[in-house]
């Protein structure tokens, strides 16, 4: 799976970060978007990628054995702060 992020995006922290652009032509390869925002948050813009799971940061510790782990996964929020977090977790 590393090879399908290959070449994308600048580690910071030990961490990959991707664009927006990157993001979502990573989701139209098959990338899943993680949606970490709680749920009063995402009302207000959805995004627009093939396939997105929501999954709250403030639930995450309880759900993240339901995520497709044999898949692809971009963790993304508002501000990046959660999704950083989520995939620290």
């Amino acid at each position: 799976m590393d090879d399908f992020f290959k070449n994308t995006g600048f580690e910071s922290g030990g961490m990959l970060n991707l664009t927006p652009k990157q993001a979502l032509t990573l989701c139209q390869k098959g990338a899943i978007l993680i949606d970490v925002r709680e749920e009063y948050m995402n009302r207000f813009k959805m995004f627009e990628v093939p396939e997105t799971i929501y999954c709250p940061f403030s639930i995450l510790e309880e759900t993240y054995l339901h995520l497709p782990l044999g898949k692809p996964m971009i963790f993304a929020d508002s501000s990046g702060i959660h999704s950083n977090e989520a995939v620290k977790f």
